[in-house]
């Protein structure tokens, strides 16, 4: 009896096995298994075979001729295709390295304007259709429940993607640099995403995944409460109107690459805006800034930590300029501009990632210091800190707030001429 109950257990671990979807874990590729060639109407597949059973990998695309459409086999002399992507976790599906996109310069013709996924695809790889120039739509399989990082970045003419019944996930980056991207279409058996006023969301309407690149307008529906990051890095929209109902900003997650007007309702009671800054109301802490030619100038007096992946709002800055009340500031933030410039009174505690503190070098107009002169000596001992706390204490003991109203018009005035 035992012995049957053990025969039984087994079998259906067997069947649960085989049946199970490919995860990434299960997709362990041979060394000796080699890489066969099959061409079906036009197109030359490689493809490998997997250690489950019955199923194979497409890992190479070759289009010799141009075709409108290009449909992805579901089989391959009798072995279900079950995923896309290039063993060499670099290329894409057109054996490019999809790594350095950047350049721009590895750019491959996908000689397709639309390419469909079958249904039996259950797993691409990442970079499996990055930087494919001319492709212009991509109809995903119904079985497919994860769109991998980078799997269409870099293609700049998408114009078109339609998810599956199963994606219940996007992974980072999956959909960078595609600012021709002007549509998105959810099959209806899908339970993770919905489009709304040009938006991507997920988990329940409650998350802005990607604001549609080439989607000019349309205010964020009241049901979200959370932006991803780099959602509207494409965006063709002028303005981003911030609901009271958002409570969570990811890293990044209002970084453009052109200079939009942001702005958030005064009925937020997590976020607030002020002279092109978003900061959180209870920490002071920014959460966004634009950039305008370059220059990424936080001005507000409410801003008093900059912490994290903040959002640029308009580009990478090559100047940044931090306002007089900033009294903590991430290392990284220290160095990712070409040109870094303080106002405050007293310098900054700046934080390692690890969140110890240090000293910061205080950085100001040569011909400011003289004015400053007895300022800091009556506070040598905001010099150096021991952490934001201890300067926030010191900061009342000494009221130098009270000193700001007094400076400021001189301070500005001699930072102008400085820069003459």
């Amino acid at each position: 009896m035992k012995g049957k109950i053990l025969l039984v257990a087994g079998l259906l671990f067997a069947c649960f096995i085989l049946l199970a979807p490919v995860s990434h874990a299960e997709i362990e590729w041979s060394k000796t298994e080699p890489v066969q060639k099959v061409t079906i109407d036009g197109v030359e597949y490689g493809w490998k075979k997997l250690p489950l059973e019955n199923k194979c990998a497409i890992v190479h695309i070759k289009v010799k001729k141009t075709k409108k459409t290009i449909r992805i086999p579901s089989s391959i002399t009798g072995y279900e295709v079950a995923y896309l992507g290039c063993h060499d976790k670099k290329n894409n599906l057109w054996g490019e390295d999809y790594t350095n996109y950047p350049e721009m310069g590895n750019m491959v013709e996908a000689r397709a304007n639309t390419i469909v996924i079958p249904d039996s695809v259950e797993k691409m790889g990442e970079g499996t259709f990055s930087m494919v120039r001319g492709l212009k739509k991509v109809v995903l399989s119904d079985s497919l429940e994860s769109l991998p990082k980078d799997v269409f970045s870099n293609c700049v003419n998408l114009r078109h993607v339609v998810l599956g019944e199963d994606t219940r996930h996007i992974g980072a980056n999956a959909f960078w640099e595609t600012p021709e991207l002007e549509k998105i279409d959810v099959q209806k058996g899908n339970l993770y995403f919905t489009v709304m006023s040009g938006y991507l969301l997920g988990n329940g309407e409650s998350e802005i995944v990607l604001a549609i690149p080439n989607v000019k307008e349309g205010e964020i529906p009241n049901t979200v409460s959370k932006i991803k990051p780099l959602a509207f890095w494409n965006t063709s929209r002028s303005k981003i109107q911030i609901p009271e109902t958002v409570t969570n900003i990811y890293p990044q997650g209002l970084s453009t690459k052109k200079t939009v007007e942001v702005s958030v309702s005064d009925k937020n009671s997590v976020y607030g805006t002020d002279q092109n800054s978003i900061y959180k109301k209870e920490t002071g802490c920014l959460v966004g800034n634009v950039v305008k030619d370059g220059v990424m100038d936080v001005h507000s007096w409410k801003v008093t930590v900059v912490d994290g992946l903040i959002s640029t709002i308009g580009g990478k800055p090559s100047v940044i300029r931090y306002p007089i009340t900033l009294v903590r500031l991430k290392k990284h933030w220290t160095q990712c501009a070409s040109v870094v410039e303080f106002r405050t009174l007293i310098p900054p505690s700046i934080v390692e990632e690890n969140d110890d503190c240090f000293a910061s070098i205080y950085v100001y107009p040569e011909v400011a210091s003289i004015q400053y002169e007895d300022v800091l000596e009556k506070a040598d001992a905001l010099v150096n800190p021991k952490n934001d706390q201890v300067a926030k204490k010191q900061l009342k003991k000494y009221n130098v707030w009270e000193l700001v109203d007094q400076i400021t018009d001189y301070y500005e005035s001699c930072f102008d001429s400085s820069k003459k």
